[in-house]
């Protein structure tokens, strides 16, 4: 990653844990470990292809049922990624470690409306071009990081 993308600012850390029998395309349970809570997440809708700062990409709406938890449920693997966060209008630029592999993602709330400073645009763009447009859900079950033999966490 080049400098021009690196944030200034140290992002918002945060561990989610993905319970791997639930990924599918459109849906998942999640613990979200800073908020201490179950979340069971469905996709709503189409997915729709969308171009945003010149990049293709899909649009998709997900609802949360969150459940307050003390600790995450037992049973079942579990995949750790350990995020860092950074927003800026509209757009959630976050760091991911997937069982020792670092990741970019990228979340762009379409319905905000706003875009960031036409000098973001061009510094995100190679790391928009590169990017795979999905879920965590999809991403995860997809990706070959995430290995039978390192799923259980925990």
């Amino acid at each position: 990653m080049g400098a021009a993308l690196a944030p200034r600012q140290p992002g918002r850390r945060r561990v989610d844990c993905y319970h791997l029998p639930s990924l599918a395309p459109d849906a998942s349970v999640k613990w979200r470990g800073d908020a201490a809570r179950v979340e069971h997440k469905r996709r709503l809708g189409r997915v729709e292809l969308v171009t945003w700062c010149g990049v293709h990409g899909f649009a998709e709406q997900w609802v949360k049922d969150r459940q307050p938890a003390r600790r995450r449920p037992d049973g079942g693997a579990w995949c750790e990624v350990v995020k860092e966060v950074w927003m800026d209008r509209g757009v959630e630029l976050a760091r991911i470690d997937v069982c020792g592999e670092l990741l970019w993602t990228v979340c762009v709330d379409l319905a905000n409306g706003e875009e960031p400073s036409a000098t973001k645009r061009r510094a995100w763009a190679s790391l928009l071009a590169g990017a795979e447009p999905a879920s965590y859900a999809s991403f995860l079950a997809a990706h070959p990081v995430v290995r039978p033999t390192q799923r259980a966490v925990g």
